[in-house]
């Protein structure tokens, strides 16, 4: 039976991650995470077919974190809103990530519709709680606000624009409030 590797799969990924959150997806190759770990390229060969499969496994685990933020956001008393504002956070607090996740033209990584993102289920079913409109509605709105929350998390991202917390609630409450009164009138007439 072959030795036990010293240097396990996930001490590799999470090297890889940290070059990510850095320094830019770019950026991982064998010989940066090789220097992480103080190792040779052998045991990234050992667990990995090739470097694409170790950046898929580090997307991945991007892609958990920002998953982390949502959905400890959908437990909070106002859900919809606080996945707005997990969604912003991300965005200021992993600008790499975010840009890699939600910026990025390679739709391999993340296709641009909202649908795709792995929460949309269950950040539609708060949205519609929320409000109370139609199925239908409710997903103009959703769509309508996460264009809105995106411009903002990309402003944030970007460091084009610094707007504070409070700052950040007020003008998603306002945003709320105007596109639902839109499609409650809409769907009262």
């Amino acid at each position: 039976m072959p030795p036990k590797p010293k240097v396990t799969k996930e001490s590799i990924v999470n090297a890889s991650f940290e070059i990510l959150k850095n320094e830019g997806v770019d950026k991982i190759n064998a010989r940066a995470v090789c220097d992480k770990l103080n190792c040779s390229t052998q045991p990234i060969f050992w667990h990995f077919k090739n470097m694409e499969e170790l950046k898929k496994a580090t997307i991945r685990k991007a892609k958990d974190l920002y998953n982390e933020y949502i959905q400890s956001a959908l437990t909070k008393p106002i859900p919809f809103k606080a996945a707005g504002l997990a969604y912003i956070r991300f965005a200021k607090d992993e600008p790499i990530l975010f840009s890699l996740l939600f910026m990025n033209d390679n739709h391999n990584i993340n296709p641009t519709a909202i649908e795709y993102d792995e929460n949309y289920n269950e950040i539609l079913s708060a949205a519609a709680i929320s409000s109370g409109l139609t199925e239908k509605n409710t997903k103009m709105l959703y769509f309508h606000l996460w264009i809105y929350v995106h411009g903002i998390a990309t402003l944030l991202a970007t460091k084009t624009e610094m707007f504070t917390d409070d700052q950040i609630s007020e003008m998603l409450t306002a945003a709320y409030r105007a596109f639902t009164k839109n499609y409650k009138t809409e769907e009262n007439q």
